[in-house]
């Protein structure tokens, strides 16, 4: 998500079909970072109520005055979810996601399955988008680790009626060619107005063919979409559960090679972690969020998504309820 120049660029477009292929665009370059990440952070098990709080600086002006800021909690251990916020009141920009993660192991690989959804809404506009996400693989986790993306993700937009399923293709065991992607994007009357097609991580081809005389292809390159660096709050001034002060002992003792030292402090906040929810459970209460309150799927979505057989969601639905940020409604 800390490609935010690309993210308030949505705001700007003055059409539909425009605004659709930049969200496109953002969702695809945050993907992309889902790679670049991969090969170097291996990330602490989160801890119930455990909180992520960062900012952005948007705009190729220096002197901007739009800050993204972005809040992150995981809300629910079982089953795991976590929610995310984020916000650019300058541009009336919000989104607001539930995130569930279940890995599958197979051999030297790891399919990650992220169910859940995403909400991107821009109040000028009087417009939400809805995504969802693809699966992710984990490949030659034991010796030269790499990633690619499968299966699909959605995005649409019922103000628009626009709509596009993107389709991400895995690498085929004689085949050479990786990250292909491909979608056809569709107006409110079901008629493709765009067909895409590129590679997930590189360059992309938007082709608009009104008819046979009249094509017109528009190329992106994902990896020239650059990413804004965040900025998070000091540590002594952080609470208690936000992410960098709850693990900055364990982090310390594994930057100076104590694995002992960090193995004993991560232990002493995961036997905290047990004993608040045996409280929690004997006193018959529920966690509460800091930063979300949960509320039902609606019911007509839920049943949807549970009788389409090409919904690969239907194990968040079966939730019955979302997470939805404070400043949502405001």
């Amino acid at each position: 998500m800390s490609h935010v120049d690309q993210l308030i660029k949505i705001t700007d477009e003055k059409n539909s079909e425009d605004r659709f292929i930049v969200v496109i665009l953002w969702v695809l370059a945050s993907l992309l970072s889902i790679k670049s990440e991969f090969d170097h952070k291996k990330p602490f098990n989160p801890v119930l109520g455990e909180v992520f709080n960062c900012s952005w600086k948007a705009g190729d002006d220096p002197n901007s005055k739009h800050i993204v800021s972005y809040t992150a909690e995981k809300v629910s251990h079982h089953p795991l979810v976590c929610a995310v916020y984020l916000e650019c009141i300058e541009k009336n920009l919000k989104i607001n996601a539930n995130i569930m993660t279940k890995p599958i192991y197979s051999g030297t690989s790891v399919k990650i399955e992220i169910f859940g959804e995403m909400i991107l809404r821009l109040d000028d506009k009087n417009e939400e988008y809805n995504i969802t996400f693809p699966k992710v693989y984990a490949r030659s986790v034991v010796t030269d680790p790499w990633i690619e993306l499968g299966d699909s993700c959605s995005i649409s937009c019922a103000q628009t009626g626009l709509k596009a399923n993107i389709e991400f293709e895995v690498k085929s065991f004689y085949g050479d060619t990786i990250n292909q992607v491909f979608a056809e994007l569709k107006n409110k009357n079901e008629e493709v107005f765009c067909k895409m097609k590129g590679e997930w991580d590189a360059k992309l081809e938007f082709i608009f063919v009104k008819n046979e005389m009249d094509r017109i292809i528009k190329s992106y390159d994902l990896r020239d979409i650059s990413r804004q660096k965040k900025r998070v709050r000091p540590i002594d001034i952080q609470e208690e559960y936000e992410s960098r002060k709850l693990w900055k002992d364990v982090e310390e003792a594994l930057k100076n090679e104590d694995y002992q030292q960090a193995y004993n402090l991560k232990n002493i906040i995961e036997k905290q972690q047990r004993l608040t929810d045996k409280l929690r459970k004997e006193k018959n209460l529920t966690y509460l969020s800091k930063n979300f309150y949960k509320t039902k799927i609606n019911n007509d979505k839920l049943a949807s998504s549970l009788s389409s057989k090409t919904s690969n969601n239907s194990e968040y639905f079966k939730l019955g309820y979302r997470w939805m940020h404070k400043n949502w409604s405001c």
